[in-house]
């Protein structure tokens, strides 16, 4: 971007608090239709969605986040959801597992930081086959 191009419109109304059981963080925005959907998080308890107004810029009047993605074990730090449309299905990408310090504590095998995807016919629930 350059300089003079930005143009702060405020928060979305997402934010993180000891109250809320997600962290707010690395969002991405997809536009399904006329709808934009605001997946984030979240590190603390896995990864949420919620849908924004027409402009993409608050979330929609009336709207709370939902919880999109769980891992039932572990400390279930996901993050870094990023959805993509294709051939009649949704695909959130995700990280998910141990992240640092791995110099004094490596990680159990197969809870090492990795990338996961799942599917779903709907943007905003029901994704399985995680893999």
């Amino acid at each position: 971007m350059e300089k003079g191009t930005w143009t702060d419109l405020g928060a979305t109304g997402v934010a993180s608090t000891n109250a809320k059981p997600y962290n707010a963080i690395d969002p991405h925005v997809i536009r399904v239709d006329d709808t934009y959907y605001m997946t984030f998080g979240s590190f603390w308890k896995n990864l949420y969605q919620v849908p924004l107004n027409g402009a993409a810029t608050k979330v929609e009047s009336g709207s709370s986040s939902v919880q999109v993605a769980y891992t039932p074990s572990g400390s279930h730090a996901q993050e870094a959801a990023y959805v993509i449309s294709a051939n009649g299905y949704f695909y959130l990408f995700f990280s998910v597992g141990s992240c640092c310090g791995y110099d004094k504590n490596r990680p159990k095998s197969g809870e090492e930081y990795k990338i996961m995807v799942c599917r779903s016919r709907s943007v905003s629930d029901g994704y399985v086959s995680c893999l």
